[in-house]
């Protein structure tokens, strides 16, 4: 008697539960990175904005704040002519800088949790157990230093390359696009991470162009009309205000909320650019095959830790390397 050949079933982004390796590590083109994208929020953005919250509120806060006190003590018609002004600009300088300081910190540490959450979610089997912010941190805090110096030393790379010549400088700017994904998906180090970037867009340069280029454009048409809105809205309200003082402060703080607005949209595209590095992984190493491979013969309910499958029991993929 013949054996029945198993039937696959079709499942679609929107069905996927985004909590086994299988379900990122796909073949996609253009229109269903989108998909994986628009599907992965859906399910989980609840829990990432949340756990991104933190960081981007020590970022907009202080900048809002600064932003009131410095329009108010810079007013003209406060010090009567401009060499006060002038001076309070200078006194006011050392409280810019490190206003941007600690905002840059916040991104970072934004961008290291945005990647550790999508690590420790791949990993969680109930898709319904939120990560908290402390599992995201601790997962991600391990990548943030790598990723501050890879990402400095691809920048001076890019720079070159437009110097020297406009092409390369091109070609780099959007191989290094990956960069955050191989760091934190493969624990690269600088030896081999920008080959290794190389490697997965060669042949695919065009379609991580155009992806970035569409995901850009989306997010910057979205945000403008926001800044449109609000724009109105402030203008509005500075014309009702007999309080100069209150007009300048609504002011502030709706740049910051602008400000916030864009915050919020750039993890968007920075998922997206993840499900173009693993459908790249997929297709050139194929680790999908390697998932189901190493998942024949283990039985549901196998062992697991206090924070979940046992470290033994999680997928390492090889990305072509036989010696792991």
């Amino acid at each position: 008697m013949a054996t029945p050949t198993p039937t696959y079933v079709y499942q679609s982004e929107a069905q996927r539960s985004f909590a086994t390796p299988q379900d990122y590590y796909r073949l996609r083109d253009f229109g269903q990175k989108f998909e994986a994208t628009i599907a992965f929020l859906r399910k989980h953005g609840g829990n990432m904005y949340r756990i991104l919250l933190l960081p981007l509120l020590a970022a907009i806060v202080p900048l809002a704040v600064l932003m009131t006190v410095f329009g108010r003590s810079f007013r003209f018609n406060q010090f009567g002519n401009s060499s006060g002004a002038s001076s309070q600009a200078v006194l006011m300088m050392p409280a810019l800088f490190g206003l941007v300081v600690l905002m840059l910190a916040a991104l970072l540490v934004q961008y290291a949790m945005l990647y550790g959450f999508v690590k420790r979610r791949m990993y969680q089997p109930d898709p319904a157990v939120p990560i908290s912010a402390g599992e995201a941190w601790d997962e991600g805090k391990r990548y943030l230093l790598p990723l501050i110096g890879y990402s400095l030393v691809a920048g001076v790379l890019v720079v070159l390359g437009y110097f020297l010549l406009l092409l390369p400088g091109i070609y780099l700017s959007i191989a290094v696009l990956l960069l955050p994904s191989v760091v934190v998906f493969e624990d690269a180090d600088l030896g081999s991470i920008f080959s290794r970037c190389l490697q997965l867009i060669r042949g695919k340069w065009w379609s991580t162009f155009g992806l970035y280029m569409v995901a850009s454009m989306a997010i910057g048409m979205l945000s403008a009309g926001v800044g449109v809105v609000l724009g109105i809205f402030t203008a509005g309200f500075s014309l009702k205000a007999a309080d100069t003082q209150a007009a300048f402060t609504a002011v502030a703080v709706l740049q910051a909320v602008q400000l916030g607005i864009n915050l919020l949209l750039v993890p968007t595209v920075y998922v997206l650019l993840m499900f173009q590095y693993f459908n790249l992984v997929e297709r050139r190493d194929h680790v999908s095959l390697q998932w189901r491979a190493e998942q024949l013969g283990q039985t549901p309910g196998g062992p697991t830790g206090p924070d979940g499958p046992a470290a033994d029991d999680l997928f390492r993929p090889s990305y072509g390397d036989q010696a792991l």
